[in-house]
């Protein structure tokens, strides 16, 4: 489906075009454009909504550390509380974090001293989790269907308007659950220094990406002045920008003017993509040879990889392993989606992990293969 920027109505000036086969949606167009009134960049076709529900309320396969949050998620979250505590005159008593993946956010709320710590969350089996393990209350539906009589001291957006159609009607929907000076807490990539960004980082389910200036325009169109802001390029995996607003009353709007720096941003994320993938293709050279070969991973890197790359021609790939159960069984591209084990391996094969941000943690949990015999590939660092 085509989209325009939901800022301005606009048409975009499409920069970018791919068909890629992913897991879940198939062959799919998608297409990355830019706002020339303000400079924001967006996917301007992309699935429908329908398709897209789907994905998040069925077929999401992850928990965002359930059991265990990662550092990373400590990390955040510490920083999170601090925002909170240094500029709120009071810590906010009734809170409501959007897309709640885990518990450790609200639970963390709640151990700071919030009263009524509130998850909404689209997905059926992580609302079920949070609700019966954790005894946290969930609203099971997407923050531009959401209707309260509460009004909440807080409410928390930490990635969520990247994933959104309409990121000005989610907000505009906060801007009625909440009364004047209650606030806000939003964090999203950041789309500056984009030599920060990860090969790949334009994917299916990212349909915005903010400069400051966008993010700006978007809050001030919805009743919320900034407060606070902060943008953070390397402790984190990609550049993001956190922002703290209170909604107010008759609110001028800050106009965005980025289109010239955005699109000079966006120009250079494709040079450097296409060197990082030419890169990736030269190395994999180095193991054409007589040997199966795995791809694991099923996600949207693995479509990337076979998008970008010749690796479907220099090899005849045997199948992808995947350790999600929900996905095994199932087709990318056409090869057959199999579990980690080593009775579905060839012997003495090679393992290509293709995957960035899970490269340590798959390689952590089958290095174990290689007393076997086993070859395993990491794009990401020398073998």
């Amino acid at each position: 489906m085509k989209k325009k920027c939901y800022l301005h109505k606009k048409n975009p000036i499409n920069l970018i075009t791919e068909f890629q086969d992913y897991y879940f949606f198939g062959k799919t167009l998608l297409k990355f454009g830019i706002c020339s009134q303000c400079g924001h960049i967006f996917q301007s076709h992309t699935v429908s909504y329908k398709k897209l529900d789907t994905h998040y309320k069925k077929m999401l396969i992850y928990y965002d550390n359930i059991k265990k949050p990662t550092l990373q998620k400590i990390t955040s979250v510490k920083r999170h509380l601090s925002i909170i505590k240094h500029e709120m005159k009071t810590f906010p008593k009734r809170v409501l974090e959007v897309s709640s993946m885990n518990p450790y956010n609200l639970l963390q709320f709640k151990k700071n001293g919030s009263k009524y710590i509130e998850a909404l969350e689209p997905n059926s089996r992580v609302s079920m989790s949070l609700k019966n393990k954790f005894d946290i209350k969930v609203h099971n539906c997407k923050i531009e269907n959401y209707k309260s009589e509460k009004k909440y001291d807080l409410i928390i957006l930490t990635h969520v308007l990247e994933h959104i159609f309409d990121p000005l009607k989610a907000l505009k929907t906060c801007y009625k659950i909440q009364k004047f000076d209650q606030k806000i807490l939003v964090e999203v990539p950041l789309f500056e220094k984009v030599e920060n960004y990860k090969v790949g980082a334009l994917h299916l389910e990212h349909l915005q990406y903010f400069s400051e200036a966008t993010l700006i325009e978007t809050l001030t169109k919805s009743g919320y002045q900034p407060e606070y802001i902060s943008k953070i390029y390397n402790s984190t995996p990609f550049p993001f920008i956190t922002i703290l607003a209170s909604k107010k009353k008759n609110l001028n709007v800050i106009k965005s003017l980025d289109y010239k720096s955005q699109l000079k941003n966006i120009k250079q994320y494709i040079f450097l993509s296409k060197n990082h993938w030419k890169k990736i293709d030269l190395f994999l050279n180095k193991f054409i040879g007589e040997k199966p070969i795995y791809l694991y991973g099923a996600g949207f890197f693995t479509s990337n990889l076979l998008h970008y790359t010749s690796v479907s021609k220099k090899f005849n790939i045997e199948a992808i392993i995947d350790s999600s159960p929900i996905k095994q069984g199932k087709t990318l591209a056409n090869y057959k989606i199999i579990a980690p084990k080593l009775k579905n391996l060839k012997p003495k094969s090679i393992i290509i992990i293709a995957s960035e941000s899970c490269q340590d943690s798959i390689y952590e949990s089958i290095k174990r293969l290689k007393s076997r015999g086993f070859l395993i590939v990491r794009l990401f660092r020398n073998n």
